[in-house]
């Protein structure tokens, strides 16, 4: 495959043909470099995620996509539990607040939508209601992560 980089921006453009034929009349202001595009990677999507690249090499007149794997930040990483497990992570105590503070929600489609979120079989924590659990009771972005590692721990042994 073949790619047209611009000179004077420095910038790549797509070559207008499909067949990798010389193009009649080309802007001198463009050169013709070879395109490398590399296979993505295998990699655990759980634990890591890739990034496209692109190297240009001028000298040599070539362009390579390809891949680059990083480990995700464990912030980041989604952690998905049976409702069972989190209710057994935080414990019976903070479940029974939750609940107190969801009865006590004045508007009634609000309280309708926490109240069926708490039926739910899987809790995911990247959920908007979970971080608002967590500010209706105190709870540091942390601390509820640690009830979902905790429910994680206790799901999946």
């Amino acid at each position: 495959m073949k790619i047209l980089y611009h000179t004077p921006t420095q910038t790549l453009r797509a070559y207008p043909r499909q067949d990798d034929e010389p193009v009649v009349g080309l802007d001198t202001a463009f050169e013709v470099f070879a395109l490398i595009q590399q296979q993505p990677p295998a990699h655990d999507p759980a634990t890591h995620y890739l990034r496209a690249t692109e190297q240009i090499d001028t000298v040599n007149r070539r362009v390579t996509r390809g891949w680059e794997i990083l480990e995700q930040s464990p912030v980041n990483t989604v952690i998905s539990v049976p409702g069972a497990a989190f209710f057994q992570a935080i414990g019976r105590d903070i479940e029974i607040r939750l609940r107190a503070k969801i009865a006590e929600e004045t508007d009634l489609n609000k309280r309708h939508f926490l109240s069926a979120f708490l039926s739910y079989p899987y809790f995911q924590s990247n959920h908007p209601m979970v971080a608002q659990f967590g500010t209706m009771l105190g709870k540091t972005p942390e601390e509820i992560r640690g009830y979902f590692e905790q429910a994680k721990a206790i799901a999946y042994p």
